[in-house]
């Protein structure tokens, strides 16, 4: 019976004589009144209230007891399968292998293994958002066990974190890796190597500032516990890459402006837009360099400039120019506008980094060239997607 109702059973005996007396048909009035008492004594199962019987037939709800409506969702997660172990200088979240020519105590090194994960909800509402994060038990150092676990698509790089919701009934299976905190190899070699180690997954586990889902159950949220998984020996790659960028330079589209020839002695000229893109090959980003630190010159060839302007070697330089930043295996495409290119010009190039004030993996790289024995002036067409 709802606590908010209570009925007494002499109440109910006056009610139904009541009703005799004023010529009720008492089968209806039993049927209806069954009805409406299996609806009010009912109801708490409906709304999962933990109730008690007091004295007199009357129902309480217990002290403390917190309401959670049976139509909450209820999350289960488990293991699916987990991986061999790796421990080594590659950097799991960049993806960069860290330089392993110092001493041991310097030289960073990563646990790191596979792990796939099925979360289901067994409840009667849908469950947003996801969560999973992993524990850890077994031989690592004190302030070693705490995991992250790398989904892609995870809003966090340290769990599963996704804000989308899973169906009644519905199940998801994730697939990801398993990071250790970074060792140095010396510590590794002492204090992990070779230990035997368990994990677990949690599903909507506490997180600061990030209320838990309110579920039928909260004890079922851990899975059981991976079987024993051994920590193998570090391994160094080989020819470890320093953390440096590495820029290249490519030479793409020269288009004639139309109405800009000129004559100076006896040279013709005309503008042309010209267009190249520096690249980032290297291991680290290119922070950027200004006018004041260029970070690239363009020049040109022709037998003509040794004449009209004296240069012994031939080679004119018609601009220089900043970049800004350019992320590991990205590039930016620049371009040169109104460029004055003489009719006998058989040869562009650019230098990025001319003044070679940064510090690259390859010094060696950073010209590009491109042939120009076609007579100009000429129109061509930009190509947008010019690769190296």
């Amino acid at each position: 019976m709802n606590p908010a109702i209570n009925i007494k059973y002499g109440s109910l005996i006056q009610i139904a004589q009541f009703s005799s007396k004023k010529g009720v048909d008492m089968k209806t009035f039993w049927g209806t009144f069954a009805a409406v008492f299996f609806l009010l004594f009912f109801s708490q199962t409906v709304w999962g209230a933990p109730l008690q019987p007091k004295g007199g037939g009357e129902l309480q709800v217990r002290p403390g007891a917190q309401m959670v409506p049976a139509v909450s969702p209820d999350l289960v997660v488990s293991i699916v399968s987990i991986g061999t172990p790796r421990a080594e200088n590659r950097n799991p979240f960049t993806g960069r292998i860290e330089d392993a020519s110092g001493p041991a105590d310097s030289v960073p090194i990563y646990v790191t293994l596979p792990l796939t994960v099925k979360v289901k909800n067994l409840g009667r509402t849908a469950a947003r958002p996801l969560r999973v994060s992993v524990e850890a038990e077994g031989g690592m150092p004190p302030g070693y066990l705490a995991y992250n676990y790398k989904v892609s698509g995870s809003i966090l790089p340290s769990m599963l974190y996704l804000n989308e919701s899973l169906a009644p009934g519905a199940e998801r299976t994730f697939s990801g890796t398993l990071i250790s905190q970074q060792f140095t190899l010396a510590l590794y070699r002492s204090d992990a190597e070779g230990v035997t180690m368990r994990y677990r997954v949690v599903v909507d586990p506490p997180f600061p500032g990030h209320p838990s889902i309110r579920e039928l159950s909260e004890t079922n949220n851990y899975s059981s516990w991976s079987m024993p998984v051994n920590l193998p020996r570090a391994a160094l790659a080989v020819g470890s890459t320093p953390v440096r960028p590495d820029l290249t330079v490519t030479i793409g589209d020269v288009i004639l402006k139309p109405g800009t020839t000129r004559m100076h002695g006896d040279v013709t000229y005309n503008k042309y837009d010209i267009f190249f893109r520096i690249y980032n090959r290297g291991t680290a980003n290119y922070r950027g360099q200004g006018h004041d630190e260029p970070a690239w010159e363009m020049s040109y060839f022709a037998e003509s400039n040794r004449t009209a302007y004296g240069i012994r070697d031939g080679w004119h330089s018609i601009a220089i120019g900043g970049c800004i930043d350019i992320a590991v295996g990205g590039f930016r495409l620049l371009k040169v506008q109104d460029a004055d290119l003489s009719s006998d010009c058989t040869l562009l190039r650019v230098s990025v980094d001319p003044e070679n004030r940064e510090i690259e993996l390859n010094e060696g790289n950073n010209t590009g060239e491109k042939s120009l024995l076609w007579t100009l002036p000429e129109s061509r067409v930009p190509m947008t997607d010019v690769t190296p």
